[in-house]
C-alpha cells in the first residue's frame, strides 16, 4: 500500500489528504486556546493586583497548613509488595 501511494505521489496523481488543510475542529480548538490564554492572562493580573493590596492571603509554608499531623511515615521494605 505503501509502494502504490509512493508511485501515485511521485507520478503527481495522490490525492490523499492535505497536509497543510486546517480542518474545523483545529480552528475551534486553537480559537479555545486563545480564550483560555485570555482568561489566564485575566486571573494572573488579577491575583496580582489584590496579593499587592495583601486582600489575598500569602502561601504559608506547606507544613504549617496541614489538618492532620503526626509522624512521618516510615520508608517501606523493598521486598514489600
Amino acid at each position: 500500500m505503501v509502494r502504490q501511494r509512493r508511485r501515485k505521489y511521485e507520478a503527481g496523481e495522490y490525492d490523499g489528504p492535505d497536509p497543510t488543510a486546517v480542518t474545523q475542529r483545529e480552528r475551534d480548538l486553537e480559537q479555545r486556546i486563545a480564550e483560555l490564554e485570555r482568561k489566564i492572562g485575566q486571573l494572573t493580573m488579577e491575583n496580582e493586583l489584590l496579593l499587592e493590596k495583601e486582600l489575598l492571603p500569602r502561601r504559608r509554608s506547606a507544613a504549617s497548613g496541614l489538618i492532620v499531623s503526626g509522624p512521618r511515615p516510615s520508608a517501606s521494605r523493598k521486598d514489600a509488595s
